[in-house]
């Protein structure tokens, strides 16, 4: 029989002889290794798949680099020498290198140090968003608390999607058994679910928690049927235990419960794990009622109330649920009906499990506009049974505000943020509090930390945006709205917001015509009448007209919209506006409660009392004129004495009110100050008629120029994106 000598065969018994096989084959194996190798450190280094991606992209273009090199040359005891040709009558005597050869190897060593180098900057460039040291803002470290944990939402890995909120309750579970040990610090659950689908290694997650342990893990349901697999790691990303539970659907209590002892006792070992009997609920109720709750921490408030309304349904014995649907019918401007609900539901929970902690929370939060002195006792008892509950934190916080009682506001909302470093509304609190005291540093600090995680609420965002602006880095306040306006939330559900946001910045570093455009898109869909959305909408239509000193224009664009000079948070836009263009009865009007106050609206409470103010002294009427602002000057006056003077808009508004008193000298002191603390709305205030007094003053034109000109030099530096 013949032996074939086709191209094929002939070409392979080539690629044989010149040991091209072989070397492809020592060179997957080093590849190989190599990612092997990277797999294990580019984690503890803190760096995301990316990083092997980018590993894994640069051997395959190297892959035909070796398999050239392979055809030509060997590598010998002698060193590299060019592979022998085949012939008959030839010699198995390798061939020395000519000049030629030295310079193909010279381009394929070239070659493949480009791809290389390419390679290693590409993972720099991932480096300083992933990397542990740069987890966080230069210069901010958090000391992680002996101890501490956080658990991370358990993967749901079964077919039906629907079991998503189901783990997130394991996990949730979980943690707040692991809470109840005092010897741990337990991160609560907003700042640890924050991670939940991304990408971020562990070690990035426990420098931005600030903690030294992370439990995660995973659940695969199947009817009545659950297995749950746990891994205790520390901060490096080690693991320090895991296990895997197969159990029925009716023991997950008792599993939640064994997880937690023994993760407590793996971290601390001293822990004597004791449980008091717990209410075991209707599993069909408990499983809503994890739905419900994982709808209320995501702000879906009425869905949340339906789940957590079901589930009471289910199982009325479930005090945990009747609290949590108390919260949920207390959020969000109830009407007195759902007020009712909630007290029906707090008085139920309350008598099912007496002292139930989260009850008592549910009662301080429907207290602590009306009553914030019983909202305090309350908060603080909730506080003492649970110390790890976040939310009675940013509470009793919000009632101590309203009392007066800052420092201590402050005291807790630092303790808060240390037991939920992500809380949204415990963050932009927290950063306001440190703004108002000139604590400038510290409250960026806080607000880029919550900036780091994958998902950030769409009102921190902004909140960051605002502090940016108010201390006239206007460039960076710029950059934050730009990726409000691109978070999941904004284009869903706030695009009118987040494009008022947008429009007002670009007005302020005066490019009116982009701040025209970002206005257009936000009035191309008109939302629900009343709505939040609806009213960003009007602002939308109005205030372009403003911003350029057109105020009877913008007094039009409001008449052309049904409804709009009527809806409770637009009436003192209109005011303000009826102030500003010569109207000043009809502004009164506006303006003025049934009691002489200044009613609710979108604006801030400071200019609605100023265009009050201006509009009784163009009157003539200086008694309600100097009842304003003698009350405004001496609570800014109060402000300053406790060192709370220092955001640039409260020092302009300060400025303001002393011009309104025909005190223009200290005017001017304060309006410099707003300056200096970055008041950079120059562009937004020039057509103001309330500042003619000083129009024609050396100083006052001085320092308009500065702030112009340092407003043209920052817009310089950025681009319209439309």
């Amino acid at each position: 029989m013949s032996r074939a000598t086709g191209p094929v065969v002939r070409v392979t018994r080539e690629l044989r002889r010149r040991r091209v096989f072989q070397t492809a084959g020592v060179y997957i194996v080093g590849a190989w290794l190599v990612m092997q190798v990277a797999d294990v450190l580019f984690p503890a280094w803190g760096l995301p798949d990316a990083a092997l991606n980018v590993l894994l992209f640069a051997a395959l273009l190297c892959f035909p680099l070796a398999l050239v090199f392979g055809w030509f040359y060997d590598i010998t005891s002698r060193g590299i020498v060019r592979t022998r040709r085949a012939g008959p009558g030839e010699t198995d005597t390798a061939l020395g290198l000519k000049q030629s050869d030295y310079i193909i190897l010279s381009a394929l060593a070239l070659i493949a140090a480009v791809v290389v180098v390419d390679a290693v900057r590409g993972i720099a460039t991932i480096t300083p968003a992933s990397d542990v040291s740069d987890a966080e803002p230069d210069g901010f470290r958090i000391e992680a608390p002996e101890n501490s944990i956080a658990v991370l939402p358990f993967t749901n890995i079964s077919a039906d999607p629907s079991n998503e909120a189901f783990c997130d309750g394991i996990s949730e579970e979980i943690l707040h058994k692991l809470g109840e040990f005092g010897d741990l610090h337990v991160i609560a659950r907003t700042s640890s679910f924050a991670f939940k689908n991304s990408d971020y290694r562990i070690p990035r997650i426990a420098a931005i928690l600030g903690v030294r342990y992370l439990l995660q893990g995973s659940v695969r349901r199947s009817g009545n049927k659950l297995r749950i697999s746990a891994q205790l790691v520390d901060r490096s990303g080690a693991q320090r235990w895991s296990d895997r539970f197969d159990r029925e659907l009716q023991d997950i209590f008792d599993l939640q419960t064994e997880i937690a002892d023994i993760v407590a006792t793996t971290v601390v070992p001293k822990i004597d794990p004791r449980h008091d009997a717990v209410y075991e609920p209707n599993v069909a109720a408990y499983q809503r009622f994890l739905v419900g709750r994982d709808l209320l921490h995501g702000r879906q408030v009425e869905a949340a109330r339906a789940e957590l309304a079901r589930a009471i349904e289910l199982d009325p014995a479930f005090a945990e649920a009747q609290a949590e649907y108390a919260i949920a019918m207390g959020m969000w401007n109830p009407d007195r009906e759902m007020l009712e609900d909630a007290r029906r539901a707090i008085e139920e929970a309350l008598r099912l499990r007496p002292g139930l902690p989260r009850a008592l929370a549910a009662r301080g939060l429907l207290l602590s506009d009306t009553d914030p002195v019983r909202a305090e006792a309350l908060l603080r008892e909730v506080i003492a049974a649970d110390p790890t509950m976040a939310d009675a934190i940013n509470w009793l916080a919000s009632s101590l505000t309203l009392l007066g009682k800052h420092d201590e506001a402050l005291e807790w909302r630092q303790r808060g943020i240390r037991i939920d470093p992500l809380h949204p509304a415990n963050t932009s609190n927290l950063a306001g509090g440190y703004l108002v005291r000139g604590a400038v540093d510290e409250a960026e600090r806080i607000l880029l930390r919550y900036n780091q995680q994958p998902n950030p609420s769409l009102m921190v965002v902004i909140d960051t945006a605002r502090f940016y602006r108010r201390i006239g880095r206007l460039p960076e306040a710029l950059e934050y709205l730009r990726r409000a306006a691109n978070l999941p939330d904004a284009v869903n559900s706030y695009p009118a917001f987040s494009h008022f946001q947008l429009a007002g910045m670009w007005a302020m570093l005066g490019d009116f015509r982009a701040a025209e455009e970002w206005a257009a898109r936000g009035r191309a869909t008109e939302p629900a009448v009343g709505s939040l959305e609806w009213t960003m909408w009007v602002r939308m239509h109005v205030e372009p007209a403003a911003w350029i000193g057109d105020y009877a224009g913008a007094i039009d664009r409001f008449d052309a919209i049904s409804g709009a000079r009527d809806a409770a948070r637009l009436s003192c836009d209109y005011g303000y506006l009826l102030a500003m263009v010569g109207e000043y009865m009809n502004a009164i009007d506006w303006l003025s409660g049934s009691e002489g106050e200044v009613a609710g609206c979108a604006k801030s409470q400071h200019d609605a009392d100023l265009a009050l103010a201006w509009a009784y002294i163009q009157l003539g009427q200086s008694g309600p004129a100097e009842s304003i602002l003698f009350e405004m000057n001496q609570a800014f006056g109060e402000k300053e004495q406790a060192g709370r003077l220092h955001r640039s808009d409260d020092l302009y508004h300060y400025a303001l009110t002393s011009l309104l008193l025909d005190e223009p000298d200290a005017a001017l002191e304060r309006l410099q100050r707003a300056i200096d603390a970055g008041w950079r709305e120059y562009y937004l205030h020039r057509h103001d008629p309330r500042w003619s007094a000083l129009w024609d003053d050396p100083r006052y034109v001085s320092m308009m120029q500065w702030v112009k000109a340092d407003i043209d030099r920052q817009a310089s530096s950025v681009q319209p994106e439309l």
